[in-house]
């Protein structure tokens, strides 16, 4: 009656082996500040986590310096600290790190553009990453529309505006086209996953020691 057991503790092995340690679960963590921030500045929600995928690939930890402003990109939205500052933030740097301060100011940011754009999200976008200085030239030299101005902005500006509005478009539709970093998974589901772990192991131990 060995063998039949072995075979099991066999194919539960396999099983582990096979299981991530840290699976890539839906960015929903951040849903409940993207959702209050959308409502606060009038901000689609789904236009916010288009930005946040592409920006930061949902790491809340995430810090790019940008030497040409003499600043760094900080959290989910990458936020400056000048432009936090110029929105009244009185923080740290590290303190936009916080996922609820980072979505909070980067939304309202967005929301600036989105006003200043004439709701255009792909102007807003643009403006977001770029520049609202550029694109306001670009659009009162070619036209006010996205498409005007596209030709003129540089190729990094253009690939991002696509990759945010790709991302945006697959949240609208309730699609989920962005998984979560395993350093970046809600603590709930590592402690799940852990506890998985466990009990499997746990029916490794008994059949073997039966």
């Amino acid at each position: 009656m060995r063998q039949p057991k072995a075979l099991i503790a066999a194919a539960v092995c396999l099983s582990l082996l096979l299981l991530p340690l840290e699976p890539a679960v839906a960015c929903s963590a951040y849903d409940e500040h993207i959702n209050r921030a959308a409502s606060r500045y009038g901000v689609p929600a789904w236009l916010i986590k288009g930005v946040i995928a592409a920006e930061s690939g949902f790491r809340a930890d995430a810090y790019r310096p940008e030497p040409r402003v003499n600043d760094a990109a900080h959290g989910l939205m990458q936020v400056l600290l000048s432009t936090a500052r110029d929105m009244g933030y009185r923080g740290s740097s590290a303190g936009l790190l916080d996922p609820a301060t980072n979505i909070d100011l980067g939304t309202r940011y967005l929301g600036m553009m989105m006003e200043r754009f004439g709701g255009e999200h792909e102007l807003a976008v643009a403006a977001y990453n770029a520049g609202p200085g550029l694109v306001g030239r670009l659009v009162n030299q070619y036209g006010r529309s996205y498409a005007a101005i596209r030709p003129h902005l540089e190729r990094g500006a253009r690939d991002h505006v696509t990759r945010v509005m790709n991302y945006a478009a697959q949240f609208r539709a309730g699609q989920t086209p962005f998984a979560c970093p395993a350093g970046a998974a809600p603590r709930a589901e590592r402690s799940g996953n852990a506890l998985t772990w466990l009990f499997l192991l746990a029916i490794v131990w008994a059949l073997t020691n039966q």
